[in-house]
């Protein structure tokens, strides 16, 4: 491997390894909230009977413009956020 790969490489897994560890928005409101809204929270990501869509509305209605996206909701239920819950 040439030296400018390995730079690269390591400039790569440098960059992955500071968004691992800061976590996604969705990951960083939950450890805003209090034990009780958090708890709420938790159930609602983990319920089979509240869609993505919904809670991002509801995310939306309460936080406004500062909200996670939608997309952020979906891949931290799925476990493939920057959270590393994977």
């Amino acid at each position: 491997m040439a030296t400018g790969e390995a730079d690269f490489d390591d400039a790569v897994n440098e960059s992955e390894d500071r968004y691992k560890n800061r976590g996604c928005s969705l990951g960083r409101l939950l450890d805003r909230l209090g034990d009780d809204d958090r708890t709420e929270m938790v159930a609602a990501l983990a319920s089979d009977h509240v869609s993505g869509t919904g809670l991002y509305r509801a995310l939306r209605k309460r936080y406004g413009q500062s909200a996670p996206s939608a997309y952020t909701v979906q891949r931290h239920r799925r476990g493939v956020c920057a959270c590393g819950n994977t």
